[in-house]
């Protein structure tokens, strides 16, 4: 992963695990690690790994599901997504 200060740390982590995704690392299926996992792998906050995962999600390359975890979708499920995140228009 890149150098401390490059940029947002949840960012840093999100471009890492997409690398690791387009590379083959984790394929159509697979479970990422968990927030915890990651977490200590990184040694990062909770927040930060959650940050991560999220920016997949809206990115379309990751399903995340209570319970079960946050799994790789099929590469033809990888087409950016409206997102709303404001509150009111």
């Amino acid at each position: 992963m890149a150098q401390r200060g490059s940029g947002s740390q949840y960012m840093r982590l999100a471009e890492h695990l997409l690398q690791q995704i387009k590379d083959g690392t984790y394929e159509p299926g697979d479970l990422l690690p968990s927030e915890a996992a990651l977490c200590q792998q990184f040694e990062i906050s909770r927040i930060t790994a959650r940050g991560a995962l999220r920016e997949l999600e809206i990115r379309g390359m990751v399903s995340r599901r209570p319970g079960i975890g946050t799994q790789v979708l099929p590469a033809a499920s990888h087409t950016p997504v409206f997102a709303h995140a404001g509150g009111s228009v």
